[in-house]
């Protein structure tokens, strides 16, 4: 009989064994325990097939066609079990822990393979990091206006030694309509919150983890909704540097002289436009145009200060702390880690 095992125990044991995902290549693709090695027990089309079956004729007949499509390839998943056995035990999940694990689990254990199978599934599993893992732990907030720095400051705080998380780079978007010029293509939902909880778990639970304020969205990724409220009500560090510092940053990050990246810059100013005015997207244009970058800057800075400063203005009193800092961002960060120690 197949083992069945509860998310947080099958989580545990992922980190010490081969996990195996045995839903479409398609379902995979959208998100994953990460990790896991996809062997699919139907193709994207089969199982198309099978659901449209039970739901016109039934269980019955939809087990049957399962069974005469998966067949053929027995073989194939033997020789994947014998393949991926390389500790005392392996783990297994489809969507809810029903037909598909249930029945590859049995052969790989026929295979001689011990296989446990998660219990609810890759559903049960995704329900708990969200409502579970990623409730555990301290955090604290690095907050700031546009350009202030932040993204350097948290790394600068992981080299010291903190438990940071960059929420930014693991969406890749820098979070604005400026965010995703020089970055990757953004990960699907599922995945950034499978990647997070995996991290998540590996953090000190007596410590706490460093965060930027973000939006509840980042670019096209969407921050679980407890998580983003655990973020909306931990303390938030605001850190406060000079305009000009803020300008020189944001040209350091975004004006690379380059054809291609004015046109972004330019589209990206576009996407705001009516939020800025019109006559101060034209000069911002104009500026690109003429690679007068610090003003391009500036003109961006008005709309988004303001936006930034009212999402400030709806946390609960006292869980701002104001802290300005100048330097490098390893200065900042040092001053930042014993400021935090005086003002918890």
């Amino acid at each position: 009989m197949v083992k069945s095992i509860e998310p947080a125990e099958f989580l545990a044991l992922s980190a010490l064994h081969p996990v195996v995902d045995v839903r479409t290549p398609a379902e995979y693709e959208l998100g994953c325990i990460p990790g896991a090695v996809n062997v699919p027990l139907f193709t994207n089309d089969e199982r198309a097939q099978v659901g449209t079956l039970y739901k016109k004729s039934g269980k019955d007949d939809a087990v049957e066609l399962g069974l005469k499509l998966v067949g053929p390839k027995l073989t194939q998943f033997y020789a994947a079990a014998k393949s991926l056995h390389n500790t005392e035990k392996m783990l297994m999940y489809c969507w809810r822990g029903g037909m598909r694990s249930a029945s590859m689990a049995w052969l790989f254990n026929l295979s001689g393979v011990p296989t446990y199978t998660c219990a609810g599934g890759y559903k049960a599993y995704r329900n708990y990091i969200r409502n579970t893992v990623l409730t555990q732990h301290q955090i604290r907030i690095l907050g700031g206006m546009t350009g202030s720095g932040k993204t350097l400051v948290l790394k600068a705080l992981k080299q010291m030694g903190e438990q940071v998380v960059d929420l930014e780079g693991m969406a890749h978007h820098k979070g604005s309509a400026f965010g995703a010029i020089g970055e990757l293509p953004q990960p699907t939902n599922e995945h950034f919150e499978n990647e997070l909880a995996r991290l998540w778990m590996q953090f000190d639970p007596n410590r706490h983890i460093w965060l930027e304020d973000e939006s509840m969205s980042i670019g096209a990724v969407w921050l679980p909704d407890t998580f983003y409220n655990r973020m909306r009500t931990g303390l938030v560090y605001n850190l406060v540097v000079p305009t000009h510092q803020r300008i020189s940053n944001l040209v350091d990050i975004y004006a690379h002289a380059n054809e291609n990246t004015l046109e972004l810059l330019a589209k990206s100013f576009k996407k705001i436009g009516n939020r800025i005015g019109l006559d101060n997207m034209a000069e911002a244009l104009s500026c690109l145009e003429k690679r007068q970058f610090d003003r391009a800057a500036e003109i961006a800075l008005k709309y988004y200060d303001k936006t930034y400063t009212y999402g400030l203005d709806q946390r609960q009193e006292g869980t701002v702390i104001r802290f300005e800092a100048e330097g490098s961002p390893e200065q900042i960060a040092e001053k930042l880690i014993a400021f935090s120690k005086t003002h918890p």
